[in-house]
C-alpha cells in the first residue's frame, strides 16, 4: 500500500487504497447503470453529489476547520480532440438548484465512497481525510479515463478539481461533452 504527497509536498497525501476504493464505486454505479440501460453519470452531476457530500460530512470527515462555505466545484479538464485543450465544467448552487445535475443514486454512491475512504484514512494514516485530500482522490479517479465512469467524451481527462468560493461563480459553466 503506497501513499503519495500532493500539492507540493505539504502534508497532504492520498493512498493506492483510497483511489482503489473510489475506482471501484465509480465503476460499480457506472456498470450498474449500463446495466438498466441508461447512461452513467455524468461530470456536472458528479461534481453536485461531491458536493452535496462534501458538505453533509465534512466536518465529521475533515473536522470542523475544514469545514468552511463554498459555492460549488470546478473541474478543469483537457480534451484530445481540442485545439487549446482545456475547458471548465463547474456546478455551483445556482446549477443544482434547478436541477439537471442532481442525481440522488449518484449523490448515494458518493457519500459511501467518502465513507469508506475516510475509514481507510483513519485506519492506515491515523487521522481524518481533508477536503483538499477527498478531491485530490477523485481528480487523481478522473485523471486518466473518466470515460470508463462518466458520461463523458474519450480523450478526456480531468486536470484539477476545486471547490469554487461563494460570489466566484462563472454562470452557466455546468456543461460537459
Amino acid at each position: 500500500m503506497g501513499w503519495w504527497r500532493i500539492e507540493n509536498g505539504h502534508d497532504l497525501v492520498i493512498g493506492d487504497s483510497v483511489v482503489d476504493s473510489l475506482t471501484l464505486a465509480l465503476r460499480d454505479l457506472a456498470e450498474a447503470r449500463r446495466a438498466r440501460g441508461d447512461a452513467p453519470p455524468t461530470l456536472p452531476a458528479l461534481l453536485a453529489a461531491i458536493a452535496d457530500a462534501l458538505r453533509r460530512k465534512t466536518a465529521m470527515w475533515c473536522g470542523p476547520e475544514e469545514d468552511t462555505p463554498f459555492a460549488g466545484l470546478r473541474a478543469r479538464v483537457e480534451h484530445d480532440d481540442d485545439n487549446d485543450g482545456v475547458d471548465m465544467v463547474e456546478v455551483v448552487d445556482e446549477d443544482v438548484i434547478q436541477d439537471p445535475v442532481r442525481d440522488p443514486e449518484v449523490a448515494d454512491r458518493m457519500l459511501e465512497a467518502f465513507e469508506d475512504i475516510a475509514l481507510i484514512y483513519e485506519d492506515e494514516a491515523e487521522r481524518r481525510p481533508r477536503r483538499r485530500e477527498l478531491l485530490a482522490v477523485v481528480e487523481f479517479t478522473l485523471s486518466d479515463a473518466p470515460d470508463e465512469f462518466l458520461a463523458i467524451a474519450e480523450g478526456t481527462r480531468v486536470l484539477a478539481l476545486n471547490v469554487v468560493a461563494p460570489g466566484s461563480a462563472a454562470p452557466g459553466t455546468a456543461s460537459a461533452r
